[in-house]
């Protein structure tokens, strides 16, 4: 017989089929704190136990933990405690936010373990330890020099604390105390002789299980006293037990398993594993007042917890939370400012179905028509598609979670297309004007509305093919992101988290840079025509300055507007005011640029000749004539032109050469006149010579002459062959 081993591991029969236990074991405890645990509703829990050489604690919870998850209760977390990192294992369950603790550890550890909670705040009603144990009379008030918490600081931290302790156990301030049990002595006056001997001793202090020891005792008293007439039947006698030693170790088993007597620690009585019969076990609460009040008691047997009195265990009288209440408070765009975005892209598709009906009005008219009225009608179809994009940003999760999801996908579509139909058709415009005006001599079909609709529709197909691919395999979600350094306030169980919602899906990135790439191509390629055809000087077909003005506007926009919405992302508001800003200013700024100056033209000068070059007439066409009513005719003005150029091109060139030879044969006349000068000035020289020879002999003058008339000649031939040589006079 045992008189300290609560292990659970000893009440296996078949291996310790001869042990029986004056202590009772932990498992009706157990059974009795999760009991506790489902009759308040408490889901999360966090366990914490001592580390034993007998891993006594660890068993214990290992219990509590099974018996938990049996009825689908959640485990926080299960920690250890070593005695080294009490601080880290508090830390933890404040990070895991628990508030229902289960603790199986003993007086010293427990003084530790709360001194750390009241450290870390971990304690109040808000909080519920769950302990087990026989603890002490104020345990909590024991002087420790270990710890670093004063006395009221320790009596706070174990305030409303639950202690679940076997019934049965008789300490000296109960009534049950006064009552004399089998060995003659009462429990209090048992406690008095005790103390008597411990003074004797001169001993501070001993262990709580001094009381089991003397039923223990008395359990093996009774045992054998009771075995003897049994002994006597048998033809033995107890100091035979080592000549007979199985029969009588069974009768000693029979024997024990039948014994019930009343002991200073309570009943005592077993149950067939040897385990000691529990009894009820008892809760107690610690008050704020560090006294112990029975607060329920929990019958093993019968499955039943029962609170004792009416049950107002919490100052306030509301059971604690098993976790903080998170209330999620969502960071909303203001409704004024959504109301003021849609109005303006109301008047925005008010502004574009003008501009639809004023091209439809006047699209026979021959400045519209040149201007391409169905490509037109396009640009604004996009343009309203961007207006219409403007209110789905203004939709947020207030519709419902559901509603929002098809909403962010929708503005993504809406969007995109809208960009794809406005500006592919205004490109498109300009195309036809790039291959009248500068492939004339490689291009000789006339390109009609169909060939633009034919590329626009390219470019639709395209971005529908990628939108579609998009939305298939990895569409955007409402996701809700927590924003990061938001004000969180906190009261007594809950907490007010500042989150926003977004549009997000799996390699969202990866699909934004593709749909950028996309249109950053398309706004590329328009600069690239507006370039080529900035000269082109009918205003009535070349719209390709104004389209230059917009895509400029447009990527000066988005080079601005889309990185900053990226990192205005955290702020909605900011987010929504930026974005829909840029939609409504582009839209409009380029609805404005390619049509108001058309109404401008229509209201001077409705039937005006579109065919006008800064104010004048081109040449070769009038009023009426029927190049005006066909495309045909235009791209036979462009060409007709182109060849202009190239003759006065030729004349340029002829005019040039034509200069150039005139300049030469003066150049060579003038030459020709300085020579025939020089040759009349060697004759008057030469001429006066003879008579001067005459006195000096004739062998002087034909040297002379001979020689200037070989010098003459080596000049004449040395100028580039076009003088030859001339006789001497």
């Amino acid at each position: 017989i045992s008189y300290a081993s609560r292990s659970l591991a000893l009440s296996n029969r078949e291996e310790f089929p001869t042990l029986f236990r004056a202590l009772p074991s932990e498992s009706a405890r157990n059974l009795a704190r999760v009991a506790w645990i489902k009759h308040f509703g408490w889901e999360r829990i966090a366990t914490m136990f001592e580390k034993t050489s007998a891993d006594l604690a660890s068993q214990s919870n290992s219990q509590v933990i099974r018996e938990l998850k049996e009825i689908n209760r959640t485990i926080l977390q299960s920690e250890e405690i070593t005695g080294q990192h009490i601080e880290l294992d508090i830390v933890n369950l404040v990070k895991n936010d628990a508030r229902i603790i289960v603790g199986t550890f003993y007086e010293a550890k427990a003084r530790r373990v709360f001194c750390q909670a009241y450290k870390s705040d971990l304690y109040g009603a808000r909080y519920v330890w769950i302990l087990i144990g026989t603890y002490s009379h104020r345990w909590w008030s024991v002087p420790d020099p270990s710890l670093l918490c004063t006395k009221d600081e320790m009596r706070k931290a174990v305030a409303y604390t639950f202690i679940f302790n076997n019934q049965i156990f008789v300490s000296e301030d109960k009534k049950e105390a006064q009552s004399k049990t089998l060995s003659g002595l009462t429990t209090a006056q048992f406690y008095k002789q005790y103390r008597d001997v411990l003074q004797k001793l001169n001993v501070s202090s001993a262990p709580n299980i001094t009381a089991y020891t003397y039923d223990a005792l008395w359990t093996v008293a009774v045992a054998l006293n009771k075995s003897i007439p049994k002994l006597e039947k048998m033809g033995l006698g107890l100091q035979d037990f080592y000549k007979n030693k199985t029969e009588m170790t069974k009768l000693f088993v029979r024997t024990l398993q039948d014994i019930h007597f009343l002991g200073v620690t309570g009943e005592v009585a077993f149950f067939s594993d040897g385990d000691r019969y529990d009894g009820l076990v008892e809760i107690l609460q610690q008050h704020p007042d560090g006294h112990a009040v029975r607060v329920g008691c929990y019958d093993a047997f019968a499955k039943k917890l029962q609170l004792v009195g009416k049950g107002n265990l919490w100052p306030d009288g509301n059971i604690p939370l098993d976790k903080t209440i998170t209330v999620t408070e969502f960071v909303q765009i203001p409704v004024w400012l959504i109301v003021l975005k849609s109005v303006l892209s109301s008047l925005g598709i008010v502004l574009a179905l003008f501009f639809l009906g004023f091209n439809l009005r006047y699209r026979k008219k021959r400045y519209i028509k040149l201007s391409s009225p169905n490509l037109n009608n396009v640009i604004l179809l996009g343009g309203i598609l961007m207006y219409i994009t403007v209110f789905l940003y203004g939709f947020d999760g207030r519709l419902s979670p559901l509603s929002y999801t098809y909403v962010c996908r929708a503005r993504f579509c809406l969007l995109s297309l809208g960009f794809t139909v406005g500006f592919g058709a205004m490109f498109s415009k300009t195309w036809r004007v790039h291959q009248i005006f500068t492939n004339i001599k490689k291009i000789r079909k006339v390109v009609r509305d169909s060939d633009l609709f034919r590329l626009l529709g390219a470019l639709v197909f395209v971005d529908v093919l990628l939108l579609a691919t998009w939305m298939s395999l990895h569409p955007p979600n409402r996701k809700v992101i927590v924003n990061e350094g938001a004000q969180i306030s906190y009261d007594r169980d809950h907490k007010t988290v500042l989150c926003r919602e977004e549009c997000e899906g799996p390699h969202f990135t990866v699909w934004i840079i593709v749909f950028y790439t996309f249109h950053s191509l398309q706004l590329i390629f328009g600069l690239f025509l507006a370039f080529e055809t900035r000269k082109v000087s009918i205003p009535a077909l070349n719209d390709s300055r104004f389209i230059g003005i917009s895509v400029y506007n447009v990527v000066l926009l988005c080079a601005v507007g889309v990185p900053v919405s990226f990192f205005t992302n955290s702020h909605p508001t900011v987010s929504f005011s930026l974005i829909c800003a840029v939609i409504l200013f582009c839209t409009t700024l380029t609805l404005g640029i390619l049509f108001v100056p058309k109404v401008i033209q229509i209201y001077k000068d409705p039937d005006g000749n579109p065919l006008r070059r800064g104010g004048k007439q081109s040449s070769g066409f009038s009023r009426g004539t029927p190049f005006t009513r066909s495309l045909e005719a235009i791209q036979n003005h462009a060409m007709i032109e182109e060849e202009n150029k190239e003759l006065r091109k030729q004349v340029e060139e002829l005019e040039m050469n034509l200069k150039r030879m005139v300049r030469d044969q003066t150049l060579r006349r003038e030459r020709a006149r300085s020579r025939d000068k020089e040759t009349e000035e060697l004759h008057a020289l030469f001429g006066c010579l003879p008579q001067k020879a005459h006195q000096g002999g004739s062998n002087f003058k034909r040297f002379s002459y001979e020689t200037v008339e070989d010098s003459w000649k080596a000049q004449e031939q040395g100028d580039d062959g076009i003088l030859q040589t001339e006789e001497t006079n």
